[in-house]
């Protein structure tokens, strides 16, 4: 009969899990559950540690993208601003031209709005999904628990 819960732990390790082995006392048992759990902690902090900061990261790109865009813009208009008008187009053809970049706006914010709610929806079904795998895996670990309870009673 092993006790696979309490279980002293001799494996060929990395150097630096080996050395937190070695560094406990002789007596101390390490618990697999323990360190699975410490562990997997480990994990999680790290990733909720930097998910904020590469967050932020991204709008700060996505800021600086805009910017450069907006600033890329005003440079042309300026510089197309001194050309057109020194070629006296006529109200006429200017009226066309401005019909026509409003219809192209349009088509191009409506595209973005419909982005946009792409986006929120995707983000949405995510967090439904994640909250479907999590019920999903509460069962599952409910009768992974029943199953090693019943492989406990079978050893006693």
């Amino acid at each position: 009969y092993i006790n696979y819960v309490n279980v002293r732990v001799i494996l060929p390790i990395k150097i630096n899990a080996k050395q937190r082995i070695n560094d406990m006392a002789d007596d101390q048992v390490i618990s697999i559950c323990d360190v699975m759990k410490n562990d997997s902690l480990k994990m999680i902090n790290k990733l909720e540690a930097v998910g904020p900061v590469q967050y932020q990261l991204f709008s700060d790109i996505y800021i600086d993208h805009l910017q450069f865009i907006k600033k890329m813009f005003n440079v042309c208009l300026m510089s197309e601003k001194r050309f057109f008008d020194k070629l006296n187009i006529s109200e006429d053809v200017l009226g066309n031209i401005k019909s026509s970049s409003d219809h192209i706006t349009k088509i191009v914010t409506d595209q973005i709005e419909n982005y946009s709610r792409w986006m929120e929806l995707y983000a949405q079904v995510r967090v439904v999904g994640m909250e479907s795998y999590n019920q999903y895996t509460t069962v599952m670990m409910e009768v992974y628990s029943t199953t090693l309870n019943s492989f406990t009673k079978l050893n006693k």
